[in-house]
């Protein structure tokens, strides 16, 4: 018992070893409604917004959010995408990460970026942040900007080719003939920072305000005043005549150029942001206000001030005087020579703090205020005049972190924005009426225990069963004593797991069925009645490498029935860029344990050259080779090359044909020529109990599927022709002759909480019929039998509780005429962290 717990602490510590050193590859989206998401993958397909979706973000994904901000996170920095923006996500692992933004505006923030760079590209321009840093993109129809918050941003304009060098709080328009460059506020970057640092913010407001001094205080100027003397004009030669009679007074009249006082008016304009409809998630992490006092530096408007005062004079003189003496004195003339500076005036303003009520998260309400330049005595009246402005607009006015548009509730950092894990236990009861075991009735008490956080995620299972409730049976005693049921015995434990996600450099699976496809779809048809296997697939990149390892079934169960299993290796490269043919290297493995052991294995090329390839549509060719080659007990390479015989490969399978793919849509036809043991889909539902072996010269094969939001559906079919260009038949059939070729049809629906699924699948589909028309079976032989096998399912959730109910018949070589019925109500008490 010891030894059995050693082994299985080393299997989990073995599983789970690959968590730590692929941990920092991942891209998810670590806040935001992910429900209200429009998510597609590389190819242009639609994909479920769900929660493990949103933790598996991979690249050329296409993320649109029309109706809810999102933040992703990636090992190189964050990324807050403003609601109704559209983004395609690039490299955002290496240090030169890029990404196309379609439209909208998000907010870019790198770290661990140190000789590296993030380029951003819009439809008309490119923007490249490098090295640690934070910029703010806009593009739409109305604005197309760039503003750095932190580090250096070169911009380029893809229609002009200028190029510009944006520094720390300078924003660039792009969209004018002439790009512009304009220092932005402080409340600017507190609305569109990511994590905004308020004495960050302080500081370098300051610096740029002493690189940009101005008169700051509305005081009347301080000027050196130097008098100028003037010497009265001549008066030799002038003649003066008097118009009238000799006046009793002389009155001089000075006028000089007005020069206002300072200005002591208050502007204050208040406007009303937009309001978003409804607040659909709110982070749990609360930003709380700063304790300090936020200092508004406040700077007076300075009026121009004349350089030259000018002097006139009018002269008033009676209508004909007999003689007139005048005389010009010398006025002063003021010259402004140097005015002097005073010290900004600082006013403290305190922070407002605001609690958030039930009632306020469910409706918020902001809005902008605008300050411009005052005088310190001004500050009452500023008090005054927002308060009227509260009343005149029933909204309640913050002076703390004042915005333009509303800005997503965000975690304060990037570990704290981690994706929420979830913990849990799953309970319930099944009934099951077994028609393929003499009509045997089960009663079955399960237990799931489950964790889940970002790259990690284990459920595990156990059961206490009983047939007529005088006996029971457990799945943790009695343990096994061979190695075979022990390792058996470890793994049925398991119910699902997960390391990684499927774009990771490692990604390890546990699961009913294989997550993803590979080239190897040709040999391996997809199991339909997976409910007691537990199928394993791993797969590791190294850039255009992908190595892809599968096992169907973990539990062993059909080696234990002395059948067989099947495994597959495959070693694929596609290039990233330029020109993408693959090019596939591996195999199939089939293990069997009738009458002793034995594993064939079947040798594997494929080439792949795309003709068509978009994100969208995709048209390749196919050349597929594969071979025969026993290696267990004795490894027999004449079977696999004997040169005695003029092909050289006594067993092969040469394919060729095309692939086609448009949005949800997906077929391929491969047209084969054969020899010996080599075949398409040597391992399907039946072959693991029935000796499926054939004779052929020409076979066809076909896939076609669609993937939708809705419904999934698909047809396999293979058709083998012998050389007198019929269907070829079994070579050991169970009873008559039947023929060899295989189909397999399935379908799904899924909308919120239902899912419907059947399927069914056919070894001579053309002589089972034949058998029911001749009457030599009924009906029901089209769906069970050890040449049919089907399945109908629904699945009902209403939180905590979910409703299963299944029918199917299994393939199996025994004949029976009821199906297994099983039905299951279980409970989900679970939480998230």
């Amino acid at each position: 018992m010891k030894r059995l717990v050693i082994y299985i602490v080393l299997l989990l510590l073995i599983l789970t070893s690959g968590t730590a050193l692929f941990a920092e590859d991942e891209v998810f989206i670590g806040d935001g409604d992910i429900a209200a998401l429009h998510l597609y993958d590389s190819q242009g397909n639609r994909l479920e917004a769900t929660s493990e979706q949103a933790q598996n973000i991979a690249e050329g994904w296409i993320i649109h959010n029309p109706d809810t901000p999102i933040l992703l996170v990636t090992p190189r920095g964050t990324i807050n995408v403003f609601e109704d923006s559209l983004l395609v996500t690039g490299d955002l692992v290496g240090r030169n990460a890029d990404l196309y933004l379609v439209s909208g505006k998000a907010t870019f923030n790198t770290y661990d970026m140190e000789g590296g760079s993030l380029t951003v590209t819009t439809p008309v321009s490119r923007f490249i942040l490098h090295g640690n840093g934070e910029m703010l993109v806009i593009t739409s129809d109305d604005e197309e900007s760039v503003t750095t918050f932190s580090g250096k941003v070169d911009s380029y304009n893809a229609l002009t080719g200028a190029k510009r060098e944006v520094k720390t709080f300078e924003k660039l328009f792009m969209q004018e003939r002439m790009a512009r460059l304009e220092h932005i506020e402080a409340g600017y970057y507190l609305t569109y920072a990511t994590y905004p640092d308020m004495m960050l913010a302080k500081q370098i407001m300051q610096e740029l305000s002493e690189k940009t001094t101005s008169p700051t205080a509305p005081l009347a100027p301080k000027a050196i005043v130097e008098k100028i003397e003037l010497t009265p004009p001549s008066l030799e030669g002038v003649t003066i005549q008097a118009l009238a009679e000799k006046p009793s007074a002389l009155a001089v009249t000075e006028k000089t150029e007005f020069i206002p006082s300072p200005m002591q008016t208050l502007q204050v304009k208040v406007e009303a942001i937009k309001i978003p409809e409804r607040v659909k998630q709110i982070s749990s992490v609360i930003l709380a206000p700063p304790k300090d006092r936020i200092k508004i530096t406040i700077r007076p408007m300075t009026p121009e001030i004349p350089t030259i005062s000018s002097v006139s004079q009018t002269v008033q003189t009676p209508p004909s005087p007999s003689s007139l003496q005048a005389s010009v004195e010398a006025e002063e003339i003021v010259v402004v020579t140097e005015i002097k500076e005073e010290e900004p005036v600082t006013v403290e303003i305190p922070v407002v703090e605001e609690v958030l009520d039930a009632e306020a998260i469910e409706e918020i309400e902001e809005t902008i205020i605008e300050t411009v330049p005052v005088a310190p005595k001004e500050e009452a009246v500023l008090e005054s005049a927002l308060e009227e402005a509260a009343e005149d607009e029933k909204e309640e006015v913050t002076l703390a972190y004042a915005s333009e548009t509303t800005r997503p509730a965000l975690a304060f950092s990037a570990e704290e924005a981690k994706v929420t894990g979830s913990v849990g236990l799953e309970f319930g009861y099944r009934f099951t009426f077994d028609g393929s075991d003499a009509d045997s009735l089960q009663h079955q008490l399960f237990l799931k225990p489950y964790f889940e956080k970002g790259l990690f995620s284990i459920r595990l299972q156990g059961a206490v069963e009983t047939e007529d409730f005088t006996s029971y049976t457990n799945t943790a005693y009695p343990v096994p004593t061979t190695r075979f049921e022990q390792a058996a015995y470890a793994f049925s434990f398991i119910d699902k797991l997960r390391i990684g996600y499927s774009s990771s450099p490692f990604y390890l699976t546990m699961d009913r069925k294989f997550p993803i496809t590979t080239e190897l779809t040709s040999l391996f048809a997809p199991s339909l009645i997976s409910d007691q296997k537990l199928a394993v697939l791993n797969q590791l990149k190294f850039g255009p490498v992908t190595l892809v390892t599968t096992f169907d079934d973990l539990y062993l169960g059909a080696l234990s029935e002395n059948n067989r299993q099947f495994g597959s290796t495959l070693l694929q490269f596609t290039p990233k860029s330029g020109y993408r043919m693959s090019v596939a290297i591996g195999g199939l493995a089939v293990v069997d344990n009738n009458p002793s052991w034995s594993i064939n294995a079947y040798p594997f090329l494929g080439l792949g050259f795309p003709v068509v390839d978009t994100r969208t549509s995709e048209f390749k060719f196919l050349l597929q080779a594969s071979g025969y080659l026993p290696t267990y007990p004795t490894l027999d390479t004449d079977a696999f090359i004997d040169t005695s015989v003029s092909t050289f490969f006594p067993n092969y399978l040469l394919g060729t044909g095309f692939s086609v793919k448009k949005d949800q849509f997906f077929s391929k036809l491969l047209v084969s020529m054969t020899k010996g043991e080599n075949h398409p889909l040597i391992a399907n539902e039946f072959a693991s109990f029935l000796d499926t072996r054939y004779t052929s010269s020409v076979e066809v094969l076909g896939d076609v599927r669609f993937q939708g939001e809705v419904i999934e559906a698909r047809l396999l079919f293979n058709i083998p022709f012998s050389s007198e260009a019929s269907i070829a038949n079994l070579t050991f059939p169970v009873s008559a002759a039947h023929q060899a070729d295989y189909s397999q049809i399935s379908f799904s629906y899924t909308k919120q909480r239902l899912q419907i699924g059947l399927g069914f699948a056919q070894l001579g589909i053309i002589s089972n019929f034949a058998d029911v028309f001749t009457g030599n079976e009924d009906v029901l032989s089209l769906l069970r039998g050890p040449y049919s096998t089907s399945f109908l399912s629904l699945q009902y959730a209403f939180d905590p509780f979910t409703l299963k109910v299944k029918a199917q018949y299994p393939p199996q070589i025994t004949s029976y005429t009821n199906p297994v019925l099983s039905v299951s109500i279980s409970m989900n008490l679970g939480k998230q962290f």
